[in-house]
């Protein structure tokens, strides 16, 4: 199954996706069109504060690439033998046809503030 990200609110969807993850192979495509609602200082400053978390020598880790960053979400929601199931993509390389999941996107929060992943790895220092 390829699903597409764009406008997706992130838990939401890692939701959906470790679900389908247990029973098959899921690709999720477009990573850093994903959102994340609220306000975007917020945001980042959490995602700075897991980031810079910890030492250089010694983790944890966090990443910064929008891809890793939507797997690592993920994964924290799949059991242990289901994570080989699952692979993230920066755009849609290839071009897959992909299946529309029934999550709330971000053009459902109107009245909320949304964040892009992208924007969140660009200011960790990611660049494409």
């Amino acid at each position: 199954m390829n699903i597409d990200a764009t406008g997706k609110i992130l838990g939401r969807l890692a939701s959906r996706v470790a679900r389908e993850a247990s029973d098959g192979e899921v690709t999720v495509v477009n990573t850093e069109d994903a959102v994340i609602s609220g306000d975007e200082e917020d945001v980042q400053a959490e995602y700075r504060q897991k980031y810079e978390r910890g030492a250089r020598d010694r983790g944890p880790y966090f990443p910064r690439s929008p891809d890793r960053i939507v797997h690592r979400t993920i994964s924290g929601m799949l059991a242990d033998d289901a994570e080989e199931n699952l692979k993230t993509l920066i755009g849609n390389p290839d071009g897959v046809e992909t299946t529309e999941v029934d999550v709330k996107t971000g053009d459902d929060t109107k009245n909320r503030e949304y964040v892009r992943i992208g924007d969140i790895s660009r200011s960790l220092g990611w660049e494409r």
